[in-house]
């Protein structure tokens, strides 16, 4: 399969630079996916922010990031399966 180009609005630049440090290239992905309609990979998220000189963090997540990045990946699975979730804080 070849790659695929993706021209990047400068929302989802915005997006993938406020989102690097407290979220996975995977949720990234996928919370752009679901605002485009269009396909967005990890890797395509990965390939764009390391264009813009963006590094992540090395190591295991803190508490907070990891709580944070669990409740994302809920939502995402849950909105894609047409589900109705709600968190209580």
């Amino acid at each position: 399969m070849g790659k695929i180009y993706r021209k990047w609005a400068p929302s989802e630049l915005e997006f993938i630079r406020e989102n690097t440090g407290t979220t996975t290239d995977k949720i990234i992905a996928l919370k752009i996916s679901k605002m485009t309609g269009d396909i967005v990979s990890a890797r395509m998220v990965n390939n764009q922010r390391r264009k813009m000189n963006i590094s992540r963090s090395r190591g295991r997540p803190k508490k907070e990031q990891a709580i944070q990045y669990a409740i994302d990946v809920l939502e995402t699975r849950s909105h894609a399966e047409g589900l109705d979730v709600t968190l209580k804080e």
